[in-house]
């Protein structure tokens, strides 16, 4: 039996790509509150790392994976409040900044 939120990740992954960027941006940001069912979504949040909208980029980077795999990239992108959710990120995994990477 697939749960709900199991369901729920491949129509969330596909609205991530949507023209309007406020449902990319809500679709991110209901996946992230899945949480681990969501594991799926995580390519999601790897290809809104290239959106346009710096809001849409922010929610990507309050995903864990994506700040493990991109570290350099998300420290320095062009918005402040993108580059600060990534560093409260590392911050939250204590002095080292590590995270164990899990394949997708």
């Amino acid at each position: 039996m697939v749960s709900l939120k199991d369901a729920a990740v491949k129509p969330l992954s596909d609205l991530s790509t949507h023209d309007s960027p406020q449902l990319r941006w809500r679709s991110l940001e209901v996946l992230k509150r899945i949480g681990p069912a969501a594991q799926g979504g995580v390519p999601a949040c790897l290809k809104a790392l290239e959106d346009k909208e710096w809001y849409v980029r922010r929610e990507a980077v309050r995903d864990e994976q994506v700040v493990a795999r991109f570290r350099d990239r998300v420290t320095n992108d062009e918005e402040w409040t993108v580059r600060k959710e990534a560093f409260d990120a590392l911050r939250s995994w204590g002095a080292e900044g590590k995270l164990e990477v899990k394949p997708y």
